[in-house]
């Protein structure tokens, strides 16, 4: 049985339960932003690093399947929608607590773009603004929405901005845990990306390009390297 059943090819699709609207419809824009909200976290989870961030993001994305199928069924539909759960937005706002108590996190209003999974986490985070705001409207279509499922998106487009905080904060961390001061020695820079320096300490007669190739290809960032010799000037960082 093939997917493309072209019963869409004149514009409408089915909701949960068999009606049939069109794909312009309200209902369908709603849950459409969750599809895409979900993708969006996919793609950040694809390329965090941090693996209980990754966790944390799939659990979230399997919840916001049933998110959207409440807002995807009609009170005629034969089928019930999916209850949101107070325990599901209970344990967002647990998320965001135990974040922004870290110390210096809400002070962190960067521009996005300063690491990709921070960044990647940004965009689904405005994406997740989006479908609220497309929720929050359906009443005034008479659309019934559960009060639920906009207290979810609420917190969940919260706990998205922290997450990328906290990603750019951790990145930033590892730099001054990596950078030395080597004043008087032969230096070599590795420039990110991302406008971070990392700072190495090597021996010019047997640099390690190789190794230094590997780490730049794991990070999926160019490589630029100079060399300072014999200066009391390091580069800022």
């Amino acid at each position: 049985m093939s997917i493309a059943t072209m019963r869409g090819d004149g514009g409408e699709t089915g909701l949960a339960g068999g009606i049939r609207v069109s794909k312009s419809h309200n209902r369908v824009e709603a849950y459409g932003t969750i599809d895409e909200l979900i993708s969006s976290m996919g793609f950040a989870r694809a390329i965090c690093g941090d693996e209980e961030i990754r966790t944390l993001t799939k659990a979230i994305q399997k919840e916001l399947f049933a998110v959207g199928s409440a807002i995807a069924t009609p009170p005629e539909s034969p089928k019930k929608p999916p209850q949101i759960a107070d325990g599901w937005v209970d344990a967002l706002t647990d998320h965001v607590h135990r974040i922004e108590a870290i110390e210096g996190i809400l002070g962190d209003w960067s521009i996005p773009g300063e690491h990709p999974a921070s960044a990647a986490y940004d965009v689904a985070r405005t994406v997740c603004r989006r479908a609220e705001r497309l929720a929050v409207g359906l009443p005034q279509h008479g659309i019934t929405v559960q009060p639920n499922v906009l207290r979810y998106l609420n917190r969940l487009s919260d706990l998205l901005w922290l997450i990328g905080r906290l990603l750019g904060r951790n990145i930033h961390k590892d730099d001054k845990k990596t950078c030395r001061d080597n004043r008087g020695s032969n230096h070599v820079y590795i420039t990110f990306t991302f406008s971070r320096s990392i700072m190495f300490r090597i021996d010019p007669q047997n640099l390690p390009f190789r190794s230094l190739k590997n780490l730049a290809d794991s990070l999926s960032i160019c490589l630029i390297i100079s060399v300072a010799e014999n200066t009391a000037t390091t580069p800022s960082t």
